[in-house]
């Protein structure tokens, strides 16, 4: 997942706020899911992105429990109950959502440490330490440039609009984002 924090007067409502440029983390981890990999939406309409992308599609009450990985990236606090409550023993829960300023009361208490839980954050803005002597920003963004390159990933622009009418696009989108998932900008 490529991100970014809004900063700046032409962003106007959306100053801040924490906003996804491609939700493609599922892309580049598809090849290690295992046969129980799949994405859980409450939205029913993603179901023709995930076929799309080749994978499993479930609402949150169909979704198989005692997975070993949750990759969790709704940006909702209720989405990452969810996420815990589907990892299955020493699971490992991986939390691409920022929340801002914003709080997440989290159940924390005996399922979490029975289950003996990871919760890791992710935080795309830096490199981790032991990767930092390998990939400098240049070498990272080859190769997220690289891959979203694929044309299977077209699936997620919900939008498109001119670089001249982002004020207006932020403006809508923070107040009724609806189904966006990526809304692209072109720089004319």
């Amino acid at each position: 997942m490529i991100a970014h924090s809004f900063r700046g007067q032409v962003f106007g409502p959306a100053q801040r706020l924490h906003g996804a440029t491609y939700v493609v983390d599922l892309e580049f981890r598809r090849p290690e899911l295992d046969t129980e990999g799949l994405v859980v939406d409450i939205n029913a309409a993603r179901v023709e992105v995930a076929g799309a992308l080749g994978v499993a599609f479930a609402g949150p009450d169909e979704a198989t429990p005692d997975a070993d990985l949750v990759v969790h990236c709704s940006g909702h606090g209720e989405g990452l109950v969810t996420a815990l409550s589907l990892a299955g023993f020493e699971a490992r829960v991986v939390e691409l959502s920022w929340y801002g300023e914003r709080r997440v009361t989290l159940p924390l208490g005996s399922a979490f440490h029975a289950r003996r839980l990871q919760l890791i954050s992710s935080q795309v803005g830096n490199i981790a330490r032991a990767q930092r002597a390998r990939w400098d920003f240049s070498r990272r963004m080859a190769l997220a440039l690289r891959l979203l390159e694929d044309p299977r990933l077209d699936v997620l622009i919900t939008g498109e609009d001119p670089f001249t009418d982002l004020p207006a696009v932020m403006a809508r989108l923070s107040r009724s984002p609806g189904d966006t998932l990526c809304h692209r900008i072109r720089y004319e």
